[in-house]
């Protein structure tokens, strides 16, 4: 009878435990399946974040078109956002500026081209000496700016900058990237002074000198602004003027007054080939302005920072504007004139995309969800975050014949991966250090990661 029992308690306990395999089992599987579920769910949101961000491009495009002559004629890209994409529900698709990295477009004309600047230019940006100016110059050409890090003797800390725990810069002096760019350009197209008309074909004084040549000269320049002055001199020199340096030389000898020749500029370009290197000085900083040639001797690059808060657009249009206001004479101008220009045609910004949730609002409700989120410790970024969100760095280019939006990649996880290699590179938490060159910038020029 013992026997008996113990037996049957053993098959109780065997059925119970496969009763109970059975319900963990079935219990894996539910979870599996739920977790299943909620991935391809939070994919599926995630994809049409990315979808969304691709409509906002296309958005951001025709918003380029809409702007292409005031952005030619100097004026700021207006990348004014969110944009909504579309409704459905409660949520919203948005693209939207990332605030905490582009609150606005962000010119990249009013950098310095690294690729066209002397070794004694780059030796008088700050922190830099004339060995580290040679050392720079000797790795150039760059693709990016990431790349100065093969001259010797640059560091990270030198082109990036040093961040403390919280992201915030902490280099006593700007870091390379924030003055340095690759690829600037001007195109051949009038900035709009006097009466030239903005993003009308200049014309190339460096061709033959034609009938033709004659009469655009004649339609664009008013005798009184050196238009039969300039058809002069082109039609009888021995040579075609190669630069703005030249004419401006060819200029004075004939008596005529510099100051007043902003419209001769603009009308006019020196090669069928777009200028490599001009800097926004309408924009620029003054650790830019400070190194170019006519512009860097003492006090110069201040008074140009100081004076063109003050000025109108109109006063601002001109290359020459400097000049005109007596910041600097006829031979500090004739030495920047072909280094400068006074409009961005590269814009750069970081645009984020995700769902926004469309609250119904109603008397006395918002000051309800006003006291929970303060109650749960939320502001009103932390309730407007974009759900899903995707983050991307954009190119804006207004240099070609129409603009074009060039995404420079996704950059959804850069912070987390920034924070993964600070504490790599700090070696705590188990994380060995690593060698520092082992991380690329940021695309919009933070700190590596």
């Amino acid at each position: 009878m013992t026997r008996c029992s113990s037996r049957r308690g053993v098959a109780v306990f065997v059925v119970l435990v496969v009763i109970a395999i059975g319900a963990l089992a079935g219990t894996v599987a539910l979870l599996s399946a739920r977790a299943a579920s909620e991935g391809a769910s939070l994919s599926a949101t995630r994809l049409q974040s990315r979808l969304t961000m691709r409509s906002g491009v296309l958005a951001l495009q025709q918003l380029a078109i809409e702007q292409r002559t005031d952005v030619l004629a100097g004026t700021d890209f207006d990348a004014s956002m969110p944009m909504e994409i579309f409704t459905e529900g409660d949520r919203i698709g948005v693209v939207q500026l990332d605030d905490s990295i582009t609150p606005e477009a962000v010119s990249l004309d009013a950098l310095l081209d690294v690729n066209t600047a002397t070794a004694s230019m780059l030796a008088k940006l700050p922190g830099m000496d004339e060995t580290i100016g040679s050392a720079l110059a000797a790795v150039l050409p760059v693709s990016s700016i990431g790349e100065l890090l093969e001259a010797e003797g640059v560091t990270v800390e030198m082109v990036f900058g040093e961040y403390d725990e919280m992201g915030s810069l902490t280099s006593e002096v700007p870091p390379l990237a924030s003055l340095l760019t690759v690829g600037s350009i001007d195109p051949n197209l009038s900035r709009g002074v006097g009466s030239v008309a903005p993003g009308q074909a200049q014309i190339n004084a460096a061709a033959e000198f034609t009938d033709e040549t004659r009469a655009q000269l004649d339609q664009r320049l008013d005798p009184q602004a050196g238009g039969n002055l300039i058809a002069g001199l082109l039609e009888q020199a021995d040579s075609a003027p190669s630069s703005r340096a030249e004419l401006g030389r060819s200029l004075r000898s004939a008596q005529f007054t510099l100051a007043t020749g902003g419209q001769i500029f603009d009308a006019l370009c020196f090669g069928e080939d777009p200028v490599a290197g001009r800097v926004d000085i309408n924009r620029a900083p003054i650790e830019v302005l400070a190194v170019i040639p006519g512009f860097d001797e003492d006090g110069v690059a201040q008074r140009l920072v100081d004076a063109r808060q003050n000025l109108s657009p109109e006063d601002l249009a001109s290359v020459l504007w400097p000049l005109e206001q007596g910041l600097v004479d006829e031979d500090g101008m004739l030495s920047a004139v072909d280094r400068v220009t006074t409009r961005s045609v590269r814009w750069v910004l970081r645009a984020q995309a995700g769902g926004s949730v469309q609250r119904e609002r109603s008397v006395g409700i918002d000051t309800l969800e006003d006291a929970q989120r303060a109650r749960a410790g939320m502001d009103d970024a932390d309730a407007d975050r974009l759900r899903d969100r995707v983050a991307m760095d954009l190119l804006v280019d207004f240099s070609g014949p129409s603009p074009r939006v060039i995404p420079l990649g996704e950059v959804s996880i850069a912070g987390e991966l920034a924070s993964v290699a600070r504490a790599m590179r700090a070696g705590g938490d188990g994380f060995a250090p690593i060698d520092e060159g082992d991380f690329e910038a940021d695309p919009m020029g933070g700190p590596p990661a």
